[in-house]
C-alpha cells in the first residue's frame, strides 16, 4: 500500500484528556457525587468501545504542578478512533462526562507522515531562501546558524519509525503496574511565529532532529505509544498555529526520563503538557473507591 493510500483508509485518532472542572472542590456534596457516579459510568462507556473505537485508554497520578498551588484533578486519557467527524461527535454525544469536565483534543497523525511534511517544508523554505546555492555560502546566515547547537550524535543513526501503539485491551487480566509511563504533549510556541524566514529554518531541523531523537526511543523500547499533532489552533478562542507530538516514555525511574527527556532537541524552542500515567484498570479500582468514599460522607 502506498503512503497516500494509506492515509486514505486510516481512521481519524483524537487524543482526549479529560479532568475534573477546576472548580470541583467547591461543588456540592451532592454534585460530587453525581460526577463521581458519572465517571463509573465513563469507564463502562470506554470498556463497551475497547479496542475498536477506543483502543488506547489511561487514568493518571495525582502529580498536578510544581509552578502553581492546585486542586486534586481526576484525570483520564484516551484516544478515539473513528472513521468520520460525524461518528466522533456521536462519540461526545454519548459520553457520561461530558457535561461535567473539561477536555483537551488533539488531532493525530502517523509520526513518519508528519516527518514527511516536515521534510518537505524544510525543503521548501530552504529552496526559497537560498535556491540552488549552499547555505554555508551567505556569511548572514552563518553567523545566526553558529548561534544554535549542531545535530546531536542520534541523528541518523536510526531508521524513522513509528512506535508500536499496542492497543490496551480492558478485557486482559491486570498484572499490576511496572512501569513510570510520562505522556508529553509538545507544542511550538507563541512566539516561534515571529521569528524570520531564516531562524524558523532552523528551528524546522531541529524538528527533524526530533524524529530521529524519537527513532531512538522506540529502538531502545522507551517510546511506547507517540503520534504527531495535525494543524490546529483553538476553537474556542484565536490563538497562533499550533503543531506538535504527544508521546508515552516508559521508563524505569524519574532519573532515567530525566537523562532522555534533556535528549529532545526541541526541549527548549517548545511548550510541554506532562501528564503521568497509570493503566486504566488501576484508575477504575481509584474512581471506585473515590465513589464509595463520596456515598459516606
Amino acid at each position: 500500500m502506498t503512503t497516500d493510500a494509506r492515509r486514505a483508509s486510516s481512521p481519524l485518532e483524537i487524543l482526549l484528556l479529560i479532568a475534573s472542572p477546576a472548580d470541583f472542590p467547591s461543588w456540592s456534596r451532592e454534585q460530587q457525587r453525581d460526577r463521581n457516579r458519572r465517571v463509573l459510568e465513563w469507564h463502562d462507556f470506554i470498556r463497551a468501545r475497547n479496542p475498536s473505537q477506543v483502543p488506547y485508554v489511561w487514568g493518571t497520578h495525582q502529580l498536578l504542578s510544581h509552578t502553581d498551588l492546585s486542586p486534586l484533578n481526576a484525570m483520564h486519557a484516551a484516544v478515539y478512533r473513528v472513521e468520520s467527524m460525524a461518528e466522533y461527535d456521536e462519540l461526545m454525544l454519548e459520553d457520561p462526562l461530558r457535561d461535567c469536565s473539561r477536555y483537551a483534543t488533539f488531532q493525530l497523525a502517523d509520526l513518519m507522515h508528519d516527518h514527511e511534511r516536515d521534510l518537505a517544508r524544510f525543503n521548501k523554505i530552504k529552496s526559497e531562501l537560498f535556491g540552488n546555492k549552499d547555505p554555508a555560502s551567505f556569511p548572514e546566515y552563518q553567523k545566526l546558524r553558529s548561534l544554535y547547537t549542531n545535530a546531536p550524535d542520534y541523528v541518523g543513526k536510526h531508521k524513522p519509525q513509528d512506535p508500536p501503539n499496542v492497543p490496551h485491551d480492558l478485557s486482559a487480566k491486570f498484572s499490576g503496574e511496572s512501569k513510570l509511563q510520562v505522556l508529553i504533549v509538545e507544542t511550538n510556541t507563541d512566539g516561534n511565529q515571529d521569528f524570520d524566514d531564516a531562524r524558523q529554518l532552523i528551528i524546522y531541523e531541529k524538528v527533524l532532529w526530533w524524529a530521529d531523537y524519537a527513532s531512538k526511543l522506540i529502538t531502545d523500547g522507551i517510546l511506547t505509544h507517540g503520534w504527531t499533532l495535525h494543524n490546529f489552533c483553538n476553537a474556542v478562542k484565536f490563538e497562533a498555529v499550533r503543531e506538535g507530538a504527544a508521546a508515552v516514555y516508559s521508563v524505569d525511574s524519574w532519573e532515567q526520563f530525566d537523562s532522555l527527556y534533556t535528549l529532545n532537541p526541541v526541549r527548549r524552542a517548545g511548550q510541554f503538557w506532562s501528564v503521568v500515567l497509570q493503566p486504566a484498570q488501576q484508575q477504575f479500582e481509584q474512581d471506585r473507591r473515590r465513589y464509595e468514599v463520596s456515598l459516606r460522607r
